[in-house]
C-alpha cells in the first residue's frame, strides 16, 4: 500500500467536496484530517488499535471518505486480524469510489489466512472492475508462483505487463522466473527493462546479477570452433492471412538470436563484462545491418539502438550488468568517470517509455 498516495487523496477529497471549502473548511473536515493523519502516525508506530480509534472517529466526522474504511481494514491487516480486515473491505467492493488497492488487500489478506484460491478469485473480481492494474496481476502471480504453477503466474506477470507496461514489479517477477528457464532471452529482455523503469536499488543490483549470471550460464565456448548459444529453444511462428496473403511473422527471439551468434567471436574463451559489451553493440549493429528492425520492431532494441547512436552504449552497458563484476566496474568508472556522468545526464532525459504503442510480451 502507498500510504502517502492514498493520503494525499484523502486530503484532496476534503479540500475538493465543493467549491468553497477550497479556501474555508467545516470543523468536522479540520477535525476528521486531523483524526486521520493521527491514525496513519499510529499505524505507522505499529500501535494498531490506537490507529483503529482515531481512524473510526475520523470516519464518524467523515462517512463520505471510504479512503478512512481502507486504512481501518489495513491497520486490522497489519495486525494479522484478516477477517476483521475482510469485513471491512467486503462492504465496499462495490463502492462508486472504490479502487483496485480494495481488492488487493482483500486477496492479501485471503492469501495470509491460507485461501490461495479464494486470493485469486479476489484478484480476478478487481480486474473485471480495473482491468489496468498491473498490481492485481502481480499479487495473482505471486499467489500462483507461491502454490508452484509457474505457468499460470507467467502469464498472469505477462498479463499485468500488457495491461500496465510501465509498472516495473511484473517485469521483475518474469525475469527472475524466465531465467530458471530454458527461455531465459524473455528474462533477460523483461530483466533489462525492469532497471531502466524501476527505483528499487536492491532489486535493481540482483537483477544486473542475475542478467551478467544467465548470459554467463547461457554462452557457452566449447573449444576454438564450437560455441553453445542456449538463450531460447522456443520460436513460436505466427501465420497471418488477414490481408490475404499468408505472412509469416517469426518473433524477437528467433531475429535476435541470429545477430547474437553473429556477434559473438570465436576463440574468444571468456564471457566477462568487456565482452559482454562488446558482444552487445555487435547484435545491435548486426540487427539493424540485416533490417530485423523492420521485421521485429521491439522497444528495447531500439531503445538500445538509440543509446547506441548518442554514444553511450559502453556506459550504458557497464551500468546495466555492474553487479556482475562489481570490482570490474568500479575500475572502469575510475578510468571512465566523464562517460558515465555524461551517460547519467542523457539518460536522465532520454528514458525508456513503454505505452499501448509499444509494448510487448513473449506470448
Amino acid at each position: 500500500m502507498k500510504q502517502s498516495l492514498l493520503l494525499i487523496g484523502f486530503l484532496i477529497f476534503l479540500a475538493g467536496i465543493t467549491p468553497q471549502t477550497v479556501y474555508s473548511q467545516t470543523e468536522n473536515e479540520i477535525k476528521a484530517r486531523a483524526k486521520y493523519k493521527e491514525g496513519i502516525q499510529l499505524m505507522d508506530n505499529g500501535k494498531y488499535d490506537e490507529s483503529i480509534n482515531s481512524l473510526e472517529e475520523a470516519w464518524q466526522l467523515m462517512p463520505e471518505a471510504i479512503t478512512i474504511q481502507y486504512e481501518i481494514a489495513y491497520a486490522y491487516y497489519l495486525n494479522k486480524k484478516y477477517e476483521k480486515a475482510n469485513n471491512v473491505l467486503e462492504k465496499y467492493l462495490t463502492h462508486k469510489d472504490v479502487n483496485f488497492d480494495f481488492f488487493q488487500l482483500l486477496g492479501n489478506s485471503y492469501d495470509l489466512m491460507g485461501k490461495p484460491d479464494k486470493a485469486i478469485e479476489t484478484y480476478k473480481q478487481g480486474l473485471v472492475k480495473f482491468p489496468k492494474s498491473g498490481s492485481l496481476y502481480l499479487e495473482m502471480g505471486n499467489v500462483q508462483f507461491n502454490k508452484q504453477d509457474y505457468n499460470a503466474a507467467l502469464q498472469s506477470y505477462e498479463s499485468g505487463i500488457n495491461a500496465e507496461p510501465m509498472f516495473p514489479s511484473n517485469y521483475y517477477r518474469a525475469a527472475k522466473l524466465y531465467c530458471s528457464t530454458s527461455e531465459s532471452f524473455w528474462g533477460m529482455m523483461y530483466g533489462e527493462i525492469y532497471l531502466n523503469i524501476d527505483t528499487n536499488t536492491k532489486r535493481k543490483m540482483e537483477i544486473s546479477k542475475l542478467l551478467y549470471d544467465t548470459y554467463k550460464k547461457n554462452v557457452t565456448y566449447k573449444n576454438d570452433t564450437s560455441i553453445s548459444i542456449t538463450f531460447s529453444k522456443i520460436v513460436s511462428v505466427k501465420i497471418d492471412s488477414s490481408s490475404g496473403t499468408k505472412v509469416i511473422k517469426y518473433p524477437v527471439n528467433f531475429y535476435y538470436g541470429k545477430s547474437f551468434a553473429m556477434a559473438v567471436a570465436l576463440g574468444q574463451q571468456v564471457i566477462n563484462l568487456k565482452n559482454l559489451h562488446a558482444l552487445r553493440q555487435k547484435t545491435i549493429e548486426h540487427y539493424y545491418e540485416m533490417e530485423s528492425n523492420k521485421e521485429c520492431p521491439n522497444v528495447l532494441i531500439e531503445f538500445q539502438k538509440k543509446i547506441l547512436d548518442a554514444g553511450h552504449f559502453e556506459a550504458y552497458n557497464y551500468w546495466l550488468l555492474m553487479n556482475g563484476e562489481e570490482e570490474t566496474f568500479q575500475k572502469w568508472y575510475k578510468e571512465n568517470k566523464d562517460k558515465y556522468i555524461d551517460f547519467a545526464k542523457w539518460l536522465s532525459s532520454n528514458s525508456l517509455n513503454i505505452d499501448e504503442t509499444n509494448k510487448f510480451t513473449s506470448r
